[in-house]
């Protein structure tokens, strides 16, 4: 049996200029955040930090997001990336991202 979820419900107008409805149910710990986003209709990156500090043969990145997306599953549009500033990595792909999403926000 699932939890108890709340709805969220806002109109939106397209680039297109079409008005939609947008419906979205979530926990109600979360229902704040997800009204904040829906409001703002801002894109999210979720980023998992310190990626360096998994053991081999614990996670991988691909058992990490699966995770991630069935628990994030009311928002399939989110962006995931892994980073480790210690070592550098996937800082690049990040910002590519970020300004990818930011890119696609100003054509609405």
């Amino acid at each position: 049996m699932a939890g108890k979820l709340e709805r969220i419900t806002r109109g939106y107008t397209t680039a297109e200029g079409r008005t939609v409805q947008l419906n979205l149910w979530a926990e109600p710990e979360s229902i704040g955040q997800c009204g904040y986003a829906l409001d703002a209709l801002r894109g999210v990156i979720v980023v998992g930090n310190k990626w360096d500090l998994v053991r081999d043969g614990a996670w991988t990145r691909e058992d990490f997001e699966r995770r991630l997306r069935w628990k994030l599953k009311f928002a399939p549009w989110l962006s995931i990336r892994f980073i480790s500033s210690l070592e550098r990595t996937g800082i690049a792909p990040l910002l590519e991202e970020a300004v990818r999403i930011g890119e696609e926000r100003k054509r609405r």
